[in-house]
């Protein structure tokens, strides 16, 4: 670990890069994540370099409102509020046949959350079994009621992102400048699936720095395994080859059918390894709203 000393100029670089990503949803930054972000073990700054609190625990660029530290405040509240709320129905995802590992992702894990966001779940499946671990994340949360479903979307679970162990480098999704997938990346909060979680790290963090100049700053050392007795009886049970066929053959039709009605299809990948399901695909405007941010 490094002590960063204001003389480095590139780091300071970074650090205004990282204050204009989070800008993007009116929120400040925290030197405590400024820090894990950077790879860093102590930040030295100059008073007048950027704007801070009255604590002197977040970080704004120069111009930010006089209300970002208070708003910040807020969202880190909701965030974790919904964090905990997201950790207590995931872990039993563990159960679920050919789950691999679950993670928080998007603005809970950003923690830019407001009052009605809802709480996204990056789901990782077991290679060739994408539409059977689907199928059965969303029926356990739709039998208790909180799945996310058309216009209730206030506290509820997003499914929306379903991967397969083989496909977790995610550089092969990004755009050619993607700051927002280099930032989610790196702030993903894992609920389960050590294993799977490590090898992520491992597969994304070179594509990540060299994107954003950044680290992967999740933990997986406390985290379970995906792996148990009763889930394995399940996938025993359930003759998954059989199964991901036959789902397959009744979803695919009906979801490139609501893909093709889509405005705007980019946020959509259908694939058998990789499902996901955005209505639009925000990167294009976030990457717009980064460089208009950073250029005033």
């Amino acid at each position: 670990m490094k002590i960063f000393s204001q003389k480095n100029g590139k780091i300071e670089k970074i650090i205004r890069e990282i204050l204009v990503f989070f800008a993007i949803f009116d929120c400040a930054v925290s030197q405590k994540k400024i820090v894990k972000l950077l790879g860093f073990k102590k930040l030295k700054l100059k008073n007048d370099e950027f704007r801070r609190d009255k604590n002197h625990e977040f970080l704004a660029q120069k111009n930010a409102s006089k209300n970002i530290f208070n708003e910040t405040l807020k969202c880190e509240k909701i965030s974790e509020k919904l964090f905990a709320r997201g950790k207590f129905w995931g872990k039993f995802l563990r159960f679920a046949p050919f789950v691999r590992g679950v993670a928080v992702a998007n603005s809970v894990a950003l923690q830019t959350a407001r009052k009605n966001s809802d709480i996204d779940f990056l789901i990782i499946c077991k290679n060739n079994r994408v539409f059977c671990a689907r199928f059965f994340a969303t029926l356990f949360l739709q039998i208790f009621g909180i799945r996310r479903r058309g216009e209730k979307i206030s506290q509820k679970i997003c499914l929306s992102f379903f991967i397969a162990e083989k496909k977790i480098n995610f550089e092969k999704i990004k755009l050619s400048r993607d700051i927002y997938l280099a930032f989610w990346c790196a702030n993903l909060r894992p609920i389960f699936g050590r294993e799977i979680f490590e090898r992520f790290k491992i597969e994304n963090e070179k594509w990540v720095r060299n994107e954003a100049k950044i680290e992967i700053i999740f933990e997986t050392k406390n985290l379970k395994s995906s792996r148990n007795f009763v889930q394995k009886i399940f996938e025993f049970f359930c003759f998954g080859f059989f199964l991901e066929k036959i789902l397959q053959r009744i979803l695919f039709p009906r979801m490139r059918r609501k893909k093709a009605k889509l405005d705007d299809a980019r946020g959509a990948i259908l694939q058998k390894n990789i499902l996901k399901f955005h209505d639009r695909d925000r990167r294009f405007e976030f990457q717009k709203k980064f460089a208009e941010i950073l250029e005033n």
